[in-house]
């Protein structure tokens, strides 16, 4: 955040907050992925658009919060003669954490206050994980079709056609962490005491997941024969 005067950042605050009120967006992207436990990737995001006429106004609002970035979309070709324009993004969950602190001290009215509020709670369910289990999928998925969404992107996926898509997992597949057990057979794999379907045949995860803890062996590995050196 810049370094302002007091009145400046209150003056700030309560226009952000009014600015939101009309022309913000919260929601949660769930676009496909392939190497993903159910088949679809979750992230939150919160954003801005304006003219392009307003970018430098985009440009003051994410140096106030320090954090995500400025793009230009493509014109929508649904919409004729519209004007370009840009939008101010914030897509990671540390950064959406920042956004979701501030409006908790500068609350929102009226339809927006209720989306930031559903908006929190998919935001509480990816900081536990809960995105990567089939239940927690579901209740996100769920959640975000309550938001009020004027503008959907063609890609967007409705909430009935995630739980037709999405893969069921094993309820022991949904554990975050993994036991002393599996980390010795990834180990055992890394120092070729077993073959690959050996180890995919005794951990029983998906093979990206599998694939993620060997890359993780294999970069600690590498950093303490730097250290060594």
């Amino acid at each position: 955040m810049h370094t302002t005067t007091t009145h400046t950042i209150e003056w700030m605050s309560g226009f952000i907050s009014g600015l939101v009120c009309g022309e913000g967006n919260f929601t949660v992207t769930i676009a496909k992925h392939p190497h993903a436990r159910l088949g679809f990737t979750v992230h939150p995001v919160f954003q801005i658009e304006l003219s392009t006429k307003d970018r430098p106004l985009l440009e003051t609002i994410r140096d106030f919060f320090g954090v995500g970035g400025l793009y230009d979309p493509k014109p929508r070709t649904r919409v004729r003669n519209e004007s370009p324009t840009s939008r101010y993004m914030v897509g990671s969950l540390s950064g959406c954490t920042i956004i979701e602190r501030f409006f908790r001290d500068n609350p929102l009215i009226g339809i927006k206050q209720q989306a930031f509020e559903i908006w929190c709670q998919c935001l509480e369910l990816i900081r536990n994980h809960e995105h990567t289990s089939y239940r927690g999928f579901i209740k996100i998925a769920e959640l975000r079709h309550t938001m009020n969404q004027i503008r959907r992107p063609s890609s967007y996926r409705d909430f009935e056609s995630l739980i037709d898509a999405a893969k069921k997992v094993d309820p022991a597949r949904v554990m975050t962490r993994w036991s002393q057990e599996e980390l010795q057979h990834i180990s055992d794999y890394f120092a070729q005491r077993i073959t690959r379907p050996q180890l995919n045949e005794a951990i029983k995860r998906p093979m990206p997941s599998i694939d993620n803890q060997i890359t993780r062996l294999r970069k600690r590995y590498i950093a303490e024969q730097r250290t060594r050196g």
